[in-house]
């Protein structure tokens, strides 16, 4: 496989202190992308915003259907990822393991925004981000979906 960034991440950092970082990693050869957030923790040297990446962060494993549905959010074709509640609004996608359980949420707000929110539990405790995705960082998140897609069905 040639070598490049498998890698995408969204810095939200606001002047607060109260910003949200997300990274999507593509992993063909786990059959899936990672997506994680992580909170922004402070600043370094630089001035520059930092984010809890080694200490806190959250992780959702999206498998080839989870890819489908944000792709689909994406290309127009549904306003948000998993099945509909009864009130028509989406649920998410739903992860549960022995430790716990995580929600993703990806989506059209009623803003006119994309956002994406990550909930994860375990050992009862509960901790969520969330942030908004600007369109262009709409359009490059499906590239790279879109090649985890082809990576993972070995079609390239």
């Amino acid at each position: 496989m040639a070598d490049y960034a498998k890698d995408f991440t969204l810095y939200k950092a606001r002047k607060d202190g109260n910003g949200v970082a997300s990274q999507w990693s593509l992993r063909p050869d786990k059959r899936c992308v990672f997506f994680e957030m992580a909170e922004q923790t402070g600043k370094n040297e630089n001035g520059d915003a930092t984010f809890g990446w080694g200490t806190n962060k959250l992780t959702f494993k999206l498998g080839i259907s989870d890819i489908g549905e944000v792709l689909a959010v994406i290309s127009g074709l549904q306003d948000g990822v998993g099945p509909k509640d009864i009130s028509g609004a989406h649920k998410g996608l739903f992860h549960s393991n022995p430790k716990g359980n995580s929600i993703l949420k990806f989506g059209l707000g009623k803003n006119g925004m994309y956002n994406v929110y990550l909930s994860v539990k375990r050992d009862d405790q509960q901790q969520a981000l969330f942030h908004t995705v600007s369109n262009g960082e709409l359009c490059v998140l499906g590239v790279l979906l879109r090649k985890a897609t082809e990576l993972i069905h070995k079609w390239c």
